[in-house]
């Protein structure tokens, strides 16, 4: 059904949380972060070699706007199909307990896609789309809260979508187990996770490992970080991630196969230690695999550019 493929789409890719906002020149963003526009490499113009114990200093009422954009290219059979999903979301720290676990509140304010070549296009802020049934589940998640419960190491505890739930209904019953897939997913990913060890500049280590099932495939991504550089106050960090996506298909999908043969996501984030805030990452991913159906084989190549920013 185009809906679901639709929604599927949409929510592993928006669930992700990236960003992007435009740069006409190199130039300090904030407080001695530099990004050049034209190779969207960072850098910290003040750093310190020594060694820090890596934490996110919630801080109760911090609230922020975002403003992310994904750019895919799927090619098969020769073909290059590219899409974008522009999205704008909120993000509130409600809480702080006494051990520095925060209840954050995110909510997704508007929506737009680009998906000519799949003959699907829309915008949450035009009107004419309220009439299509096909996007009624979209309108449904605008403005609706998803609350996690996350350790200051980046660890989630929970999270609670029933506002979501409840505005679906019965109505869309079939999309709810993989939109809850999505929403966990989205909570496992929204903050990186911190090593409890002392790390410097040049130090690697392993984060977590995030499960997620699409339509009968088990997708496992392995993230692995290494600390670029650290902020001279040691409030801002640059981590370098580089992360490994393994397939394992549960059941057939209508009789296809499906083989991985490369699955990476690769790029870099700022952290702002001291709010407690990813505050800006580009990444990429590829995805590159094969299905095979009665003999016949087909060669699929996902390439999706990420780049996060708070407005």
């Amino acid at each position: 059904m185009k809906t679901n493929k639709f929604l599927s789409l949409l929510f592993v890719a928006s669930f992700v949380l990236f960003s992007c906002q435009d740069q006409s020149s190199t130039k300090s963003i904030d407080d001695g972060v530099i990004v050049n526009p034209e190779t969207n490499e960072i850098s910290l113009s003040n750093t310190t070699d020594e060694a820090v114990t890596l934490t996110y200093a919630f801080k109760k009422g911090v609230k922020v706007e975002n403003v992310y954009t994904i750019n895919m290219e799927y090619e098969m059979m020769g073909q290059k199909m590219p899409s974008g999903i522009i999205m704008e979301g909120s993000f509130e720290i409600l809480d702080v307990d006494s051990e520095g676990s925060a209840d954050i509140k995110y909510a997704i304010t508007s929506m737009k896609m680009d998906m000519a070549a799949q003959g699907l296009n829309f915008d949450s802020k035009d009107d004419k789309y309220k009439s299509n049934l096909q996007f009624a589940p979209l309108y449904k998640i605008i403005d609706k809260s998803i609350i996690t419960k996350i350790k200051n190491n980046g660890e989630v505890l929970g999270a609670d979508y029933s506002e979501i739930m409840a505005e679906m209904g019965d109505e869309f019953e079939a999309l709810k187990p993989q939109f809850e897939q999505n929403v966990n997913q989205f909570s496992q990913s929204s903050f990186p996770f911190l090593t409890d060890k002392p790390v410097k500049a040049g130090d690697k280590y392993e984060g977590d490992v995030i499960d997620q099932s699409i339509s009968g495939i088990n997708v496992k991504t392995a993230n692995a970080y290494t600390v670029r550089s650290i902020s001279e106050d040691k409030s801002k960090v640059i981590l370098e991630m580089d992360a490994t996506m393994e397939l394992n298909v549960v059941e057939a999908l209508m009789g296809m196969e499906v083989s991985m043969n490369e699955g990476t996501i690769k790029g870099w984030l700022l952290l702002d230690l001291s709010q407690g805030l990813v505050v800006k990452s580009a990444l990429k991913s590829t995805l590159d695999f094969t299905t095979e159906m009665q003999g016949q084989k087909n060669d699929m190549v996902i390439v999706t550019d990420m780049i996060m920013n708070i407005k």
